[in-house]
């Protein structure tokens, strides 16, 4: 199995700066690298998922893990003492990256941002939500929040701090008796919290008439709805089938659906008749979009993506006619819809492993047609994990480990500076138009 190490999310997260700092590519100044900047103490800062998320007034907003215990900390922040093994940090700059405003550590006495990270958002009025798995039994929880004590050996736990780091406003524990890990979040037009996990547990809280009530598999998706001050389980709901499932996007369109990607080893997890693809086949592994009604009682969409390899599911976005983006990585030499792409061939070494090309795929609303896909990679390995919209395309974040990555003549970078294997690899950005043509 081949999934993103230390160094690899690493590498992503530093892409994910990238794409807060750089102009759009393919203007005047894409070649252009105006603002970059350290930050951590004297231990490791910042491995796994990195979120960084851009504010309204534009200053930015950075967390990670830490076992540092020095880092620079600002007065009046929630916490300025490291509490034990891993910690959550979340960092607050200024627009140019020139100033620290604020930061502070957020955990308990165990392992909190553990493997795969976490994951950050900014609701509208400023307040900052951070979402990770933790194994402290005295994580800081909030009184009247839906669950103040540990379920498992791993349970979820999110935490919403005020806009200047220096109180939380609301923080739960969130899981069942078993491991609970994984959290990606995203934010409901009524201001309520949605977050999918990974779970193991067979009594992850769900809701009567939920999708699916019962854990079907060795791990399988949750995912729940709950009001913006942390105390109410609005809606709650597996989904997955007999193998295991993991998530990795969840983006909210309108009201009424709620859009996830992922990977999956089940060869029964949840479609929708009529999808694009209603069966998985050939590979270990399979790619999957979803969508959800906001109330987590219907499946309206589902659909598998995958060629005659494996194929995961990494990052998600909806443009504003309804579309659906999704991309990651396949080892497939026949991934659908790539005739007439940007890329249409595969370019990697075959074998699932040796040398994966990244997929991009856009979907109809409805996941019924897929409208458009490409391959974009060279010889050796490549994966795609993020997307961004820009007004005449997608900037696309990814990394790669091939020195025939396809860049362009006037790039910042034309030639890789990582290493050649799976995991040790360069960040890549690349823009295509719409229709990954």
């Amino acid at each position: 199995m081949i999934r993103t190490t230390n160094q690899e999310l690493l590498l992503l997260n530093l892409l994910i700066l990238a794409l807060v700092i750089f102009s759009p590519l393919g203007s005047a100044q894409a070649q252009v690298l105006p603002v970059a900047t350290f930050f951590g103490g004297s231990n490791l800062d910042g491995w796994y998922d990195v979120p960084i998320v851009e504010a309204a007034d534009g200053t930015i907003y950075v967390a990670g893990a830490t076992l540092s215990n020095d880092l620079p900390i600002s007065d009046g922040c929630f916490d300025p003492s490291a509490n034990g093994g891993y910690d959550i940090f979340v960092a607050h700059f200024d627009a140019g990256m020139t100033q620290l405003l604020h930061a502070t550590y957020l955990g308990g006495s165990g392992a909190d941002a553990v493997w795969p990270g976490l994951d950050m958002l900014l609701a509208a009025d400023g307040t900052v939500y951070v979402a990770t798995a933790s194994n402290s039994t005295d994580y800081p929880t909030t009184t009247g929040a839906f669950c103040t004590t540990p379920g498992g050996s791993y349970d979820v736990v999110i935490t919403r701090l005020s806009s200047d780091l220096t109180q939380v406003e609301a923080s739960t524990y969130l899981g069942g008796s078993n491991i609970d890990d994984f959290p990606k979040l995203d934010l409901h037009p009524s201001g309520d919290i949605l977050v999918t996990c990974g779970t193991v547990s067979y009594n992850f809280p769900t809701t009567a008439g939920a999708f699916r009530e019962v854990l079907r598999g060795g791990k399988d998706l949750a995912i729940a709805r709950l009001t913006a001050d942390l105390t109410t389980l609005v809606a709650g709901t597996y989904l997955g089938s007999s193998g295991n499932d993991w998530p990795e996007a969840i983006e909210n369109y309108g009201s009424d659906e709620i859009f996830l990607t992922g990977w999956t080893r089940s060869t029964a997890f949840p479609t929708t008749d009529g999808a694009f693809m209603e069966h998985g086949a050939y590979g270990t592994y399979h790619a999957f979009v979803s969508c959800l009604s906001s109330d987590l009682t219907t499946l309206v969409a589902g659909t598998y993506i995958n060629g005659n390899n494996w194929e995961f599911g990494y990052g998600l976005l909806l443009d504003e006619t309804g579309s659906v983006y999704a991309c990651g990585h396949t080892a497939s030499t026949d991934f659908p819809g790539t005739s007439g792409g940007a890329q249409p061939t595969y370019a990697g070494s075959s074998g699932a492993g040796a040398g994966d090309d990244m997929w991009i795929a856009r979907f109809s609303h409805d996941l019924t047609t897929l409208t458009a896909a490409t391959y974009l990679g060279g010889a050796d390995w490549e994966n795609a994990v993020n997307m961004v919209l820009v007004p005449d395309g997608i900037i696309v974040g990814g990394t790669t480990s091939s020195q025939d990555f396809p860049v362009t003549a006037e790039a910042f970078n034309p030639l890789p500076n990582g290493g050649s294997s799976n995991y040790t690899q360069s960040m890549t950005l690349t823009k295509l138009n719409r229709d990954l043509t």
